[in-house]
């Protein structure tokens, strides 16, 4: 055994100051295998027991050395991620660095966008504000019109009933001077006859007693 692990090349070593842990797998199944073999050892020769116990430790250092080189590997994948980590944080952080005025400027810029963002929720607030307060005005408006336009309408249909009224009024009054009129006319040409009629009778009166005067006279000569 001594002279298959002194021909037997060693891998590399990687340094590292953290131990190399073992699986306890592996030493779970180291520690059954020691008992089966004690307990074998008492019934089998000296030579058979150390040829078994040569071939054990064989493939428990083969065992080993797979978990050491694959424990190695491992490691060196996290070295190469841990390197990899640190190579992307110093890229960052030059990033960081070479951008550092850009990132301020567009700091400032965000916080006047976010101020102007204030400013224009408060600006649509009061317009929305100023927008109920109009609305309101308006419909008091429109309802005040059409209180005004009530009024009016009554208005002109009691303006249109008077205008009626002296219509119908003037038209009663100038058929009353008309037949009052007429009455008039008709009572003057009566009167006119009358008068007519008693000159009529006076003439015949007065011719009457001039005959009557006449023949008297005549009467008298004779």
């Amino acid at each position: 055994m001594e002279g298959f692990n002194a021909n037997k090349k060693n891998p590399p070593v990687v340094r590292t100051t953290r131990a190399v842990p073992v699986d306890p797998k592996i030493l779970d199944r180291e520690i059954r295998k020691q008992r089966k073999m004690l307990d074998q050892m008492k019934e089998e020769p000296q030579r058979c027991r150390l040829l078994k116990k040569e071939r054990e430790n064989w493939d428990v250092g083969r065992e080993l050395d797979a978990t050491r080189v694959a424990t190695r590997e491992r490691l060196a994948i996290c070295s190469q991620k841990a390197e990899s980590f640190d190579k992307r944080q110093l890229e960052l952080k030059n990033v960081v660095l070479s951008n550092e005025g850009f990132i301020k400027d567009t700091d400032i810029k965000i916080e006047r966008a976010e101020r102007k963002a204030r400013d224009e929720q408060l600006a649509c607030k009061k317009a929305d504000e100023e927008l109920v307060q109009v609305t309101q005005e308006y419909t008091s408006k429109l309802l005040e019109r059409e209180h005004e336009l009530k009024d009016i309408m009554h208005q002109m249909n009691f303006q249109n009933f008077l205008q009626d009224s002296a219509r119908y009024y003037q038209t009663l009054k100038d058929t009353e001077w008309k037949s009052l009129a007429v009455e008039a006319r008709k009572k003057a040409l009566e009167d006119a006859k009358k008068q007519l009629q008693l000159e009529d009778q006076k003439g015949t009166t007065a011719s009457t007693t001039t005959n009557v005067k006449d023949k008297t006279f005549l009467t008298q000569q004779q």
